[in-house]
């Protein structure tokens, strides 16, 4: 296991770059996001790329519904 975050690591990806997102993650993404942290800081915290971060925020992001008039 440990042979695998380092290999990760050296090839420049994040530790956690192909692990699924627990709900643990992202709680603490979404409690990061409502601090207004940057993406890149999320990312290292949470060790994902910015990509994936944001793929997850746009995932998370309330749905809202433009109201009619």
């Amino acid at each position: 296991m440990q042979n695998a975050k380092l290999k990760a690591i050296a090839n420049g990806k994040p530790a956690r770059d192909t692990k699924p997102w627990s709900n643990h993650d992202l709680a603490r993404l979404s409690g990061m996001s409502r601090k207004g942290m940057s993406v890149a800081a999320m990312a290292d915290a949470l060790q994902r790329s910015m990509g994936a971060v944001r793929n997850q925020l746009k995932a998370i992001k309330p749905k809202t519904t433009p109201k009619r008039s």
